[in-house]
């Protein structure tokens, strides 16, 4: 049996908004890649405590839990707060935003991707943003660009090519999180969870009479 402590900051917020938080468990997944001392992938079942602070440096410990991971070939996926102290209160990651932990560093960003930085602050000072290659909307107003759409015949900049995949790989995530810590396996091609059919309700809902899907 190994021993590890995984230290992960509050300073970032993660992917779903606080409208959703009531109704979702308060489970955060959390996945990673370990290797030893010499830089070999781990491949074991590792004890990893795992603390959440409120600051990146010099903060006060705001939960704690320790876990029994199946590490395999150095990749691992667990689900914070199942047993922790005190229980896990999503509503301490305010608004929006990503958290990315790697293995040099961490990456955060603000909704929808603004203001994107790397930490430690020092990798930041050293890094040049490379050039912008994605047009970018008049305004930042999509609502514009959706009438310039239908004027100019251009699709928009989230069209459903684009948007529909997206808002598939977000409401994964979201019945991911009702999985108590199980993986779960999504067939694109069919549009239906094959490892646990149960969690395909979720995929859905009843419509009212008339407004039944595909209609």
């Amino acid at each position: 049996m190994r021993n590890l402590t995984v230290v992960l900051s509050l300073l970032a917020v993660l992917g779903f908004s606080m409208s959703v938080l009531a109704a979702a468990p308060a489970y955060v997944p959390v996945q990673g890649y370990l290797t030893d001392a010499d830089g070999a992938p781990v491949d074991a079942e590792v004890s990893m405590t795992l603390v959440l602070w409120d600051s990146m440096s010099g903060g006060t410990p705001v939960f704690s839990e320790t876990q029994q991971v199946l590490v395999e070939q150095g990749f691992f996926t667990l689900y914070l707060g199942g047993a922790g102290t005190p229980v896990l209160d999503l509503a301490i990651f305010r608004d929006n935003g990503s958290l990315f932990i790697g293995t040099k560093g961490f990456i955060t960003a603000g909704e929808y991707g603004g203001d994107a930085r790397l930490l430690p602050a020092a990798v930041m000072k050293d890094y040049t943003k490379p050039p912008k290659t994605i047009e970018r909307i008049k305004g930042q107003s999509p609502y514009k660009n959706w009438v310039d759409g239908i004027l100019t015949g251009k699709p928009c900049a989230s069209n459903f090519d684009y948007a529909g995949p997206l808002t598939e790989v977000a409401n994964f995530g979201n019945i991911a999180l009702h999985a108590n810590g199980e993986a779960v396996t999504y067939d694109v091609a069919s549009m239906k969870i094959t490892s646990n059919p149960a969690l395909n309700t979720l995929l859905t809902k009843e419509y009212r009479k008339g407004w039944e899907l595909p209609c």
